[in-house]
């Protein structure tokens, strides 16, 4: 039986990118594994293959059309059925995710706020990976262990002074959004998250905000 479903331009860019690099094969060179769950199924049970797709994308939703091909012996899955899908692109790595909401836009680039050694805050550019649940994966711009402002984000201004409270990352979901007497929030990626408050000091002994 064939699944249709639809692929997002940046999961087609990253693709493209894959096989540029020689770390996927052209989808006419192989067939690319596909797994599928039901809505009432937990997990991903069905296996199957990627046999098609499309050679352009649809103009009013930015996406493209692809096919996989499954077996369904025990006839499980019958036309009509709305399924999950899942497509392995390589083998797992270690990654750097901080919170989606993290993330800042200006103009054309994508930044993080960083919280220093002496817990000055600093802008700084990166680039974005996939997106997991409520976390992004950072590809490039940040390190491990790096401090990273999560919540408050408009408080915590490049170049300013901050105190910083650690909270569980799993946890950071739960968090309210921040109100205009919430203090600011910053975490270290993927192993602590952390709060990170202005630090009430000398306006003439704290850094100058970044330009």
């Amino acid at each position: 039986i064939y699944v249709y479903f639809d692929m997002d331009e940046r999961t087609l860019l990253r693709l493209k990118k894959m096989i540029r690099e020689k770390t996927l094969k052209k989808l006419d060179e192989s067939e690319p594994p596909i797994e599928l769950g039901l809505a009432d199924e937990p997990g991903y049970p069905h296996q199957g293959v990627i046999d098609f797709a499309e050679n352009k994308l649809t103009a009013g939703t930015g996406t493209i059309r692809v096919r996989g091909r499954f077996t369904n012996a025990d006839r499980t899955l019958v036309p009509g059925l709305f399924a999950r899908v899942r497509v392995k692109l390589g083998e797992p790595r270690p990654a750097l995710l901080v919170p989606e909401r993290a993330v800042g836009s200006d103009q054309q680039r994508k930044f993080l706020l960083i919280v220093g050694p002496d817990d000055v805050v600093e802008s700084r550019t990166v680039t974005l990976g996939i997106l997991e649940g409520h976390l992004r994966v950072i590809e490039s711009g940040l390190k491990a262990g790096e401090r990273v402002v999560v919540n408050g984000l408009q408080r915590a201004r490049s170049g300013a002074k901050v105190k910083t409270i650690s909270v569980d990352p799993l946890t950071l979901s739960d968090i309210r959004p921040e109100s205009k007497s919430a203090p600011a929030n910053s975490s270290p990626p993927s192993e602590k998250h952390e709060t990170a408050d202005p630090e009430k000091s000398d306006p003439e002994k704290s850094a100058d905000p970044a330009r």
